[in-house]
């Protein structure tokens, strides 16, 4: 869109992308708000949703979680527990094996996990997580549950497991693998190829029957085409073989086409779901899917126009409004929020000018515009401005880039669109009134829009694509590089719709028919994202009974949790909590609250907080603003009442900014003219025809007011002269939307006729294939007619035989008793009787062949009959489960017996030991003495050789055999025999342990 790029700046608080983006991503803007933003920030181990999904990765491993709702009065919330946890068995969970993300599109998001050789391609909505496994690597599946059963088919690719917390996973795989179970694990041999993990919803085998048939086939990404207007198409990367199945929420259901009126097929299977926190998940076969919306037309004003008889109280209230504005005191705000808020405020009052025609009022706000939005486009705001963040890809501002708090965290990426959209509603405003300036600083209007809302990277690479919206979800998130437990989050609807709302008037302004096509698609988009969602309606069924009975409107919306609480106050604060979903209050918010009776449950649901202590009158308004949607006069009575309107926090807003809430309830609400009356008080029963004839001509009856309105707007003054300039630029602002309406309705006009041929070529080729089906019915009706003859036939055929087999019979006998008669009769009687011989046996040998057959039939059906015998008696055989048990349970007593024998018999081999080595304590003492005793010999002897020796004798001399006191030959036997009885019985204590040891083992 823009060429143009705010200075560089490098910021010191945003995250760094390296860390888990790869290399060939990081030249490119980066995504900052995605389904998958956990996954890049600090360790990147928080779950992201990916519908019906939970799933995070962590220490080198990807965890499953099919998550069950935790719901009360004030939130609800989706729980995250490890359902499965799979990994490669030999990385021990490594904490330096972190995932990368190698590619991302739209609606996928491919991340790798190198340490475990796993490439995970996660798509949202698929109800398969599918895995490739690059090389060889055995496989840790873990799960917190016991997993009570396990099987396989034969051909090992599709296994089946059952935990004790009731859910049924299938785990599918593209070629055999070998898996073993423990009670929480499942491990594999080496595998590599494509795993595919499903949960088995209820359990039953006829949605296992839809998996079954589609686990061939998985998408690996997926894009969203935002072309065309009010339509975005969904096209599918598949791999594998067959058709593909894929997840619908409720607002996909609402918008897809289920006729394949356009160039796609898709099937929806209604009784496939999976519970989800945005509603059921309806299964939809087809690798393309069209969502059409239906159209929402942004105007500069209210589709009704203001009412004649409010126009003296507005243009009072513009007045004082406009008198008000001090672009010096504006320019003392330094918050890129407030400051917004601000400008947008003011370009609201020069609309609301051109209603009332209140030409000196739009000079003056078109000069407060420009002293105010030329500082920031231009970089000379001393207090903030616009920078470019080249890590990411993005607008930040100064405060924002070096303190991550300021401007409410817009400098890492938080609330962008709704920032940006308020300057973006007040520059269009201003190009509308003042082209010549529009023309001078349209690159960096564009460039701001870009920020948000680029649709192609390669010719607007400075930003990343649709920086807030999700197509999947078909809404907004606004929670930047924020890491959360329960993902993304959005509090503010509204603020977003204007934003999209105000692209789409700066492509008007500027009279650029794609820019305010993808800005109409949007706006009507996150409408019903925020109808679906936010809008709490009594009876619709999309949340729990509990939550849906205490509120009316979401507080912060989150992709894992409902919140009633809002970020600046509690839930008990209704005001706010209506509020933060009204603001600001423009044309557009009619279409944000069509229903009526919503409304009047939502206005009925708040009121009663306004009689709270200390309820300040800054967010009344809203909530009076939203009554005049059905309560016109009560409405503006309350309105009349407020001493402040819309911001209480910005202390720069005017004490009583009214003009802005007197149009909506005179504009938006009063519909144009009347003040009703008692005829309009009656009701009407109309039929449904009747009704929406009524609903045509109020149409055409809105559209007839609003050309008579621009009509109006286009009579000069009294005092043409001074509003020329304001003329001129009017009428080139008008000239260039009725530009875009034409060149719109000529697309529309030109789709419609394309659309009529296709719809006739398609009605062509079904009534000839319809023709063809009919003459293959009928020739399939007349060959069973022939078949049906042909066996009547036979039938026929074989009762004649039959009787003439007998005529024959009864003739043969008749002809033998009369040849006994005359042998001349015989002779003649000879050739009949070798004819009836020979009919006779061409008719036995019919029959013959005939036996056969129903013999051989008895023969296969005995077979039959034999092998269902020796099947129900192998089933009898087969103990059942009660029996089993029994069984189990005597085999256990038996093992239990036999333990308390073995258990005894060692205990008494213990006592043994004990006894064996008290005996060979006793054996020791005695060796002991043995040994004292002779030391002590040995002392002796050695003195009395001593003494003797002194005496003048030799010890040859001496006869020591008969002076000791015992024989010492004697004692060295004795020693001898010690000596061995000691180590057999230390060998038999030794054999004794393994004796014991080897009774206790078996």
């Amino acid at each position: 869109m823009s060429s143009f790029v705010f200075p560089e700046t490098n910021s010191t608080v945003l995250p760094d992308p390296s860390n888990f983006f790869s290399q060939n991503l990081l030249s490119n803007p980066l995504p900052t708000n995605s389904f998958f933003q956990n996954f890049v920030l600090k360790n990147g181990d928080q779950p992201e949703y990916f519908h019906p999904y939970l799933i995070n990765s962590s220490n080198s491993s990807l965890t499953l979680c099919y998550p069950f709702h935790n719901s009360n009065s004030s939130f609800i919330s989706q729980v995250f527990i490890n359902n499965l946890t799979i990994t490669s068995s030999n990385n021990n969970n490594k904490p330096e094996g972190k995932h990368v993300i190698s590619s991302y599109s739209d609606l996928g998001v491919t991340l790798d996990i190198p340490s475990s050789n796993l490439q995970c391609f996660l798509v949202k909505g698929a109800p398969f997580v599918t895995v490739s496994v690059t090389q060889p690597t055995p496989l840790s599946i873990t799960t917190i549950h016991a997993i009570l059963s396990f099987s396989s088919n034969d051909s090992l690719t599709k296994f089946t497991f059952q935990f004790n917390n009731g859910q049924t996973w299938l785990l599918y795989s593209s070629s055999p693998i070998t898996l073993t179970h423990t009670l929480s694990e499942i491990s594999s041999t080496p595998f590599s190829g494509i795993i595919r993990i499903a949960l088995l919803p209820d359990s039953d085998a006829k949605h296992e029957a839809i998996l079954d048939k589609f686990s061939t086939c998985y998408p690996v990404s997926g894009e969203a085409i935002v072309g065309e207007q009010f339509r975005v198409r969904y096209n599918w990367n598949k791999k594998g073989s067959g058709d593909l199945l894929m997840l619908a929420h409720p607002l996909h259901l609402r918008l897809i086409d289920k006729n394949n009126k356009n160039d796609v097929n898709v099937t929806v299977l209604d009784d496939f779901k999976y519970n989800s926190i945005d509603g059921e998940l309806v299964g939809v076969v087809g690798d393309s899917w069209i969502l059409q919306t239906d159209p929402v037309f942004v105007t500069w004003h209210s589709s009704n126009g203001v009412r004649q008889d409010s126009y003296t109280e507005i243009v009072s209230a513009l007045s004082k409004d406009v008198e008000s504005l001090n672009s010096s005191s504006t320019l003392l705000q330094t918050s890129s929020y407030f400051y917004g808020k601000l400008i947008a405020r003011a370009a609201r009052l020069a609309l609301i000018a051109e209603e009332v025609y209140s030409f000196d009022a739009i000079a003056k706000v078109r000069n407060f515009l420009k002293e105010t939005i030329e500082p920031w486009l231009e970089g000379t705001f001393n207090g903030n401005g616009f920078l470019h963040d080249k890590k990411w890809g993005g607008i930040v501002t100064k405060l924002g880039s070096t303190d991550s708090g300021k401007d409410f965290g817009f400098g890492i990426y938080n609330d962008h669109h709704y920032h940006l959209g308020y300057f973006i509603y007040a520059i269009a405003t201003l190009v509308k009134i003042d082209p010549a300036w529009g023309s001078k600083y349209k690159y960096q209007a564009y460039s701001l829009v870009s920020d948000f809302m680029n649709l192609d990277m390669k010719s607007n690479p400075n930003y990343t694509r649709l920086r807030c919206f999700d197509l999947y979800t078909l809404h907004s998130w606004a929670g930047g590089l924020t890491e959360f437990a329960d993902g993304r989050n959005q509090e503010s609807t509204s603020e977003a719709v204007s934003a999209y709302y105000s692209a789409a008037l700066l492509g008007m302004a500027y009279g650029d028919a794609r820019l305010y096509a993808v800005g109409s698609t949007l706006t009507a988009l996150e409408i019903l994202g925020t109808q679906t969602w936010w809008h709490v309606k009594e009876g619709s069924g999309m949340y729990e009974g509990e939550f849906t009975k205490e509120n009316r409107v979401m507080g912060v919306l989150w992709s894992n949790k409902r919140d009633s609480g809002l970020w600046f106050a509690p839930a008990e604060w209704k005001e706010c909590r209506v509020g933060i979903q009204v603001l600001p209050l423009l044309p557009i918010s009619e279409a944000l609250f069509s229903d009526v009776g919503y409304v009047k449950e939502l206005v009925e649901w708040s009121l009663a907080a306004l009689k709270r202590d200390g309820v300040g009158e800054g967010w009344k308004g809203f909530v009076y603003g939203l009554q005049g949607v059905y309560d016109n006069e009560g409405a503006l009575e309350n309105i009349r009442n407020l001493k402040g309107f819309d911001d209480e926090h910005n202390k720069l807003v005017t004490e009583k900014a009214m003009a802005g809430l007197l149009a909506w309830a005179a504009d938006v609400v009063g519909g144009g003219g009347g003040s009703g009356g008692e005829e309009e008080s009656i009701p009407l029963v109309l039929s449904e025809q009747q009704s929406k004839y009524v609903q045509e001509l109020d149409h055409k009856a809105t559209s007839l007011r609003r050309s008579i309105q621009d009509l109006r707007q286009r009579l000069p003054p009294q005092d043409i002269s001074q509003s020329l300039p304001h003329l001129h630029a009017h009428s080139l602002a008008s000239n260039a939307a009725l530009a875009l309406q034409l060149n719109s309705h000529s697309a529309t006009r030109q789709q419609a006729q394309l659309r009529e041929v296709t719809l006739k070529e398609e009605n062509a080729a079904y009534e000839k294939a319809i023709l063809n089906c009919e003459n293959k019915i009928k020739e399939k009706i007349q060959e069973a007619d022939s078949l049906r003859m042909k066996l009547e036939e036979m039938d026929e055929m074989e009762k004649t035989l039959k009787a003439e087999l007998e005529h024959m019979q009864v003739q043969a006998s008749v002809d033998a008793n009369k040849s006994r008669r005359s042998d001349g009769l015989k002779e003649e009687m000879n050739p009949k009787a070798d004819d009836a011989d020979a009919s006779k046996s061409a008719i036995q040998e019919k029959l013959e062949n005939k036996k056969k057959e129903l013999s051989s039939m008895e023969v296969t059906v005995q077979e039959l009959e034999k092998k269902w015998a020796e099947m129900q008696e192998n089933a009898l055989k087969q103990p059942s489960p009660a029996q089993r048990e029994k069984a189990l349970d005597k085999q256990l007593h038996g093992l239990i017996e036999q333990l308390a024998v073995k258990q005894a018999q060692a205990e008494g081999l213990l006592g043994e030991i004990h006894l064996k080595e008290m005996e060979l304590e006793r054996l020791n003492g005695l060796w002991r003495q043995t040994e004292s005793s002779n030391s002590e010999a040995n002392a002796a002897r050695n003195r009395f050789s001593k003494s003797y020796s002194e005496k003048g004798h030799s010890l040859s001399d001496y006869d020591g055999s008969q002076r000791l006191p015992y024989h010492s030959a004697g004692r060295t036997e004795s020693l001898q025999r010690l000596m061995l009885l000691r180590s057999a019985f230390v060998l038999y204590i030794f054999i004794l342990h393994i004796v014991v040891f080897i009774r206790i083992s078996f």
